[in-house]
C-alpha cells in the first residue's frame, strides 16, 4: 500500500494526537491524586483553626462569665439584705439607702422608722413603750471594699409616765463594719451620758449577720455597758440603850456611787419572704442581764407592836439595799417593712 502525502500528514497527525492525549491523560491521573490530597489537606487545616478559635473562644467566654455568674450571684444575695442598717436593735455602718423608707418593729415595745436622707446620711426615730422617744442620725463612710464605718448618735427623752423628772440620755459612737451586707461583724464604741448616771460610761456593741441562703440570715449582737450609779438608801436600826431594856431608833442613809455592769444580747433568724420581698420576719431569743454592788447589813427589827414595858424578843436580821440584779431571757420577734420597690 502506498501512502500518498496526504494521507503520510493525516497518520502523523492521528500519532501526534495520540500520543499528546496519552500524555496528558497519564499526567491526570498523576495530578488528580495529588490535587485530591491536597484539598483534603487544606479542608483539614481550615476546620482544625476553625476548632481551635472555637474552642479559644469558648474558653475566653468561659473565663468572663465565671466571675459574671458569681458577680450575679452576690447581687441577688445582696439584692434580698435589705435590712443591713440595723441586726436587731443595734446599728451596723452600713447607710441607709437613699431614698428609702423603713419601719421596724421588735417586740411590740420598739416601734422604729428609718429614712435615707442622702448616700451616707440617714435618721431613725422611734418610741419605745411605755415612755422614751429616741432619735438616731448616723453618718456612713465607706473606707474601701468591705470596710464601712459610721457616726451616730442615740439621743433618747421620756415623755410621758409617772416619773417626777424627765429622764434623757444620750450616746455617740463609732461603728466600724467589715464584710458584705450579707456577711459581716460590727463593733462599736460610744460614751453614754444619762441624767440617771454620774459623769460618762463606755457602751460597747457587738453585732454580726450571717447569710445562709439568699433569703435567710442569721443575725445577733450583744450591748454592754459599765457604768457608776449613784444610789441614795435610807434605812432604820434599833439600838439598845443604856438601861439594857430599851431600843432607840436610828435612821441610817448611803448615798453613793454603786458599780453596775449590763448586758444586752439578741439571736434571730432573718427570713425575707420571695413573694414579700420588701418585708422580713426574724425569730429568736433575747436576753437582759444587769449586776453590782449592794450593800449588806445585818440591823435590828422591832415589830409594830411593843408592850408597855418596852421588854420586847428582837431578833438581828439580814437587809440587802442597792440596785437590784437582774436576769430576764425571753423568745423575741422582730418586723421590718420597706416602703420601697424591690431592686
Amino acid at each position: 500500500m502506498k501512502y500518498t502525502g496526504r494521507k503520510k500528514l493525516m497518520v502523523c497527525v492521528w500519532i501526534s494526537f495520540t500520543a499528546i492525549g496519552s500524555n496528558w491523560v497519564s499526567a491526570q491521573f498523576v495530578k488528580s491524586p495529588m490535587t485530591s490530597n491536597t484539598t483534603n489537606e487544606s479542608l483539614a487545616l481550615q476546620n482544625l483553626v476553625t476548632k481551635e478559635n472555637a474552642v479559644a473562644k469558648n474558653s475566653a467566654t468561659a473565663k468572663d462569665s465565671v466571675p459574671t455568674k458569681r458577680a450575679q450571684k452576690e447581687s441577688s444575695r445582696v439584692s434580698q439584705n435589705y435590712y443591713t442598717p440595723n441586726c436587731v436593735l443595734s446599728s451596723s455602718a452600713f447607710p441607709i439607702p437613699k431614698g428609702t423608707v423603713q419601719y421596724q418593729n421588735y417586740a411590740v415595745l420598739f416601734n422604729e422608722v428609718q429614712f435615707g436622707m442622702g448616700h451616707n446620711v440617714g435618721i431613725s426615730c422611734g418610741i419605745f413603750l411605755p415612755k422614751f422617744i429616741y432619735i438616731i442620725p448616723k453618718y456612713s463612710i465607706i473606707i474601701q471594699r468591705n470596710h464601712t464605718f459610721a457616726i451616730a448618735d442615740l439621743a433618747t427623752f421620756s415623755v410621758y409616765g409617772g416619773s417626777k423628772k424627765p429622764v434623757w440620755g444620750n450616746t455617740i459612737s463609732g461603728i466600724y463594719t467589715y464584710g458584705t451586707p450579707q456577711n459581716n461583724l460590727s463593733l462599736g464604741i460610744g460614751m453614754l451620758r444619762s441624767s440617771e448616771l454620774e459623769g460618762a460610761s463606755m457602751v460597747n456593741t457587738f453585732a454580726g449577720m450571717l447569710g445562709l441562703a439568699p433569703n435567710l440570715s442569721i443575725v445577733a449582737e450583744a450591748w454592754y455597758n459599765h457604768r457608776k450609779q449613784p444610789i441614795y438608801i435610807s434605812y432604820s436600826d434599833w439600838i439598845m440603850n443604856a438601861t439594857g431594856i430599851d431600843y432607840s431608833e436610828r435612821k441610817i442613809e448611803i448615798s453613793r456611787n454603786f458599780n453596775r455592769n449590763t448586758v444586752c444580747a439578741s439571736l434571730q433568724f432573718r427570713l425575707i419572704r420571695n413573694k414579700e420581698p420588701n418585708s422580713s420576719w426574724s425569730f429568736g431569743v433575747s436576753s437582759f442581764w444587769q449586776s453590782g454592788e449592794s450593800v449588806y447589813k445585818d440591823i435590828v427589827h422591832i415589830p409594830k407592836q411593843i408592850t408597855m414595858d418596852r421588854v420586847v424578843s428582837v431578833m438581828p436580821i439580814a437587809i440587802k439595799k442597792g440596785p437590784k440584779n437582774l436576769f430576764v431571757f425571753l423568745p423575741s420577734f422582730t418586723y421590718v417593712k420597706k416602703f420601697q420597690k424591690a431592686r
